[in-house]
């Protein structure tokens, strides 16, 4: 963890601000969610994390350190029904 990034943020919206360090994101895997709507159409929903924080003194009930994940949707139609495109 060279070049550590450190920075007060807050666990939750409006909170008090906390320290935490920035943890590079090293990998994403899976092909995301499928959601069908009731007009026929098939979304592919994949969510990519952007940036990581991790609390350095804030835990979850079992111990685990809390993050912050800055993330982004990415959506593509996988199906759709020829009626509802554009002629």
């Amino acid at each position: 963890m060279d070049d550590e990034v450190r920075q007060k943020r807050s666990v939750v919206p409006g909170g008090p601000l906390q320290d935490a360090v920035r943890v590079k994101v090293l990998s994403e895997s899976g092909e995301g969610i499928l959601a069908r709507l009731e007009d026929g159409t098939e979304l592919r929903i994949k969510p990519s994390v952007i940036e990581a924080w991790r609390f350095l003194d804030s835990f979850d009930h079992n111990g685990f350190p809390n993050y912050q994940i800055q993330a982004a949707l990415f959506t593509s139609t996988a199906k759709i029904d020829e009626k509802l495109k554009k002629p």
